[in-house]
Formats: C-alpha cells, structure tokens, sequence
C-alpha cells in the first residue's frame, strides 16, 4: 500500500491525537498538518511491515517537542529600542536589555561561536544549525557550548 493512502486513511486519527497536545484547535490543526506533511515527506523511511499509528504518533510528539522547544527560547531579535529589565541579583539588581545585547555583540566580534548559539535560542536543532551553517554536527555542539561559556562568563 502507497504512503499516501495510508495517511489519507489515518489523517482523522492524526488530528484526534494532536487535539491531546493543544486545547486550543488551530494549534491542534497546524500540529496535525506538519505530521501529515512529515509523513509524506519520510515516506520513503516507513517500512510496511511495521504499523503506521506508532511510527506516525514519534513524529507528531517530535514535532511537537521542537515547536515547544522553539516558543519557550528566548528571542534575541527586536529588543534594540526595548528599555526592559531584567531581573539580575549580583548588581543592582536590575540589568538592562541593552547591555545583554551589548555583551553579545562583543562575544560575536570575538568568537564565530556566538552565530550558533543565537541560532539555538532561536529554537534550531543542532540538525538546522549543521545545515545552516555548513558544517558538521559536532562542530555545531562544541560552538554551542564555547559560546553559552563564552557568554556566561562575559555576564558575570
């Protein structure tokens, strides 16, 4: 049986298991839509002897974890003119945004390594980051973590 009638088949199924992640139903529906999409485009990876519904229930929660991952992170985009504080007890106890994006600036000027840290507060995989980035995953997961140190230790 072809990839595509079998999710045609369970594409009700689909959308009743994604309504388990949100309550809300767009969100229901958009989580559902990019499983389908997922399963169609990994069809190649299914292997008929093995049953649809677990292979296609590890993608949604996939999914899912990524799209929780990527909405909790913070974004480091659009704060130039914000005034915000944030909470920092070492000091005064208040630390302006300007400054943080002061310090990773000068962490960027220093070490290429900041690039793939913001990619990852971004929410991309260390997949999404070797693709953007052009180079191996490894490489990625050393950057990541120089760059969090570097930008530990530039705060405190």
């Amino acid at each position: 049986m072809d990839i595509e009638d079998i999710v045609v088949r369970h594409a009700g199924w689909i959308r009743q298991k994604a309504r388990r992640y949100y309550t809300n139903e767009a969100d229901a529906d958009d989580l559902a839509s990019e499983t389908i999409y997922k399963c169609l485009s990994q069809g190649q990876r299914f292997d008929c002897r093995m049953s649809f519904k677990p292979w296609a229930l590890t993608i949604m929660e996939n999914t899912f974890i990524t799209q929780y991952n990527r909405n909790r992170c913070v974004q480091f985009t659009g704060y130039e003119n914000d005034m915000a504080y944030i909470s920092d007890d070492r000091t005064d106890g208040r630390i302006s945004v300007k400054r943080i994006l002061s310090i990773i600036r000068d962490c960027g000027r220093k070490s290429c390594c900041i690039n793939c840290v913001l990619l990852y507060a971004k929410g991309y995989s260390y997949d999404e980051i070797s693709e953007i980035e052009g180079i191996p995953l490894g490489t990625v997961k050393s950057r990541v973590a120089a760059g969090r140190r570097l930008l530990r230790n530039a705060l405190e």
